[in-house]
């Protein structure tokens, strides 16, 4: 897919090919896919608690081997966020086809990697972050030993700690003295000289060790009495109670892309726009919906009406207040100024809703327990009541 050699490779591997290969992409059923791969990885987990590793390398070719394991493989990098962001072969798979064929060059032998893509993206300080972007068929190479290699990475990780770990998202924050998700972590003290004068040399050792640094503005000592921010939310105690909300910069950079969205769209349809704002809106909402977010969302609900109200009047310079209200905003029961409209679709006529953050109601979540493993099935009843606070 990605060379001259991987064309070879092509004639080769079609050759005889297994009738998974030869029916539609949208014919497969992925529910049996995912209950195979999910059964060796079942397997590697249980060859991993009982420190049987060459079984677990038999078990991880098998994995990597299988029809279903490539199968997946492919659909993930095909279904995530930069399914249409090629790498430096120029190549992406949209068509089915072009997704059958990739499974079948899923393959051990003579595999070479390509070079990376590099990219630059701006930080929120103003600096640019060096990004690396793989072809197609190395991120799902990549996927393909994810699939063999998460399984042993829940069953040995430290149970506290939370970062891209299936089931395990970002708001698992334990109250211990070392809180780490991914490569952003929290270390608490009962002193400001033990963590400047003991934890701050220590961790930087440590670092350096293994080539890296801490990053000058974002590493911090405070009091907890006067707060800090992580993973986008404001940590800070009030007296004798803990509070955890939306931090402002998480707030702001909300605002910042509703205003973006509106910006780029003066001339698209309201129901254009809705359905632009809601997966932002949503899923930002979503993101906060687990700490103490109700008085946020209820301003923020207000700050993107205000600017909403801005967009509509400058298509409309020349109407009154009644008209650009009656024109985009309607009233639901008790509720007023909601930002809906109808719009004619194909063979119907579809309702468009603003979603607003203060409809979704707070859920506390509850802290998943630290020797829960997805892979091993005696904790298979555990993970299906907490499917609940998987959201």
């Amino acid at each position: 897919m990605t060379g001259p050699a991987r064309s070879v490779k092509a004639a080769t591997v079609g050759t005889g090919a297994p009738p998974v290969f030869e029916m539609n992409w949208d014919q497969i059923n992925w529910d049996q896919v995912n209950e195979e791969v999910t059964r060796l990885q079942v397997r590697i987990a249980k060859a991993t608690q009982a420190s049987r590793w060459n079984k677990v390398q038999v078990l991880q070719r098998l994995l990597t081997s299988s029809h279903s394991g490539k199968l997946l493989a492919v659909k993930r990098v095909t279904e995530n966020a930069g399914k249409k962001t090629a790498g430096v072969d120029g190549k992406i798979w949209t068509t089915p086809a072009s997704k059958l064929k990739a499974a079948r060059l899923l393959t051990h032998r003579g595999y070479q990697p390509l070079p990376l893509r590099r990219v630059y993206i701006p930080k929120s300080n103003g600096k640019e972050r060096p990004l690396g972007i793989p072809c197609m068929f190395d991120r799902a190479m990549q996927a393909l030993w994810l699939l063999a290699l998460n399984p042993i990475a829940e069953t040995t990780a430290d149970p506290n700690s939370y970062g891209f770990r299936p089931k395990r998202p970002p708001r698992q924050k334990s109250k211990v003295n070392v809180i780490r998700y991914a490569d952003d972590f929290v270390v608490t003290g009962v002193t400001r000289e033990l963590l400047e004068q003991c934890v701050k040399p220590t961790v930087e050792k440590f670092l350096a060790t293994r080539g890296l640094q801490l990053a000058p503005e974002k590493t911090l000592i405070t009091h907890i009495s006067r707060g800090f921010d992580f993973l986008g939310q404001n940590v800070r105690k009030y007296g004798e109670k803990l509070l955890i909300k939306p931090s402002h910069k998480s707030v702001k950079s909300l605002l910042g892309k509703v205003r973006e969205v509106l910006k780029k769209n003066m001339a698209a349809t309201q129901a254009q726009v809705i359905m632009l704002l809601n997966p932002i809106l949503r899923g930002w909402a979503m993101y906060h919906r687990h700490v103490v977010a109700s008085a946020t969302f209820t301003k923020v609900d207000h700050l993107v009406w205000k600017m909403l109200w801005t967009w509509a009047k400058r298509r409309h310079p020349q109407k009154n207040y009644g008209w650009i209200k009656a024109r985009y905003f309607r009233r639901f029961a008790q509720h007023d100024w909601i930002f809906a409209c109808s719009a004619r679709g194909y063979k119907q006529l579809r309702h468009f809703v603003l979603f607003r953050a203060e409809t979704l109601p707070i859920q506390r979540h509850t802290k998943v327990r630290g020797e829960a493993n997805p892979f091993d099935p005696a904790w298979a009843s555990y993970f299906q009541r907490r499917s609940p606070y998987a959201c």
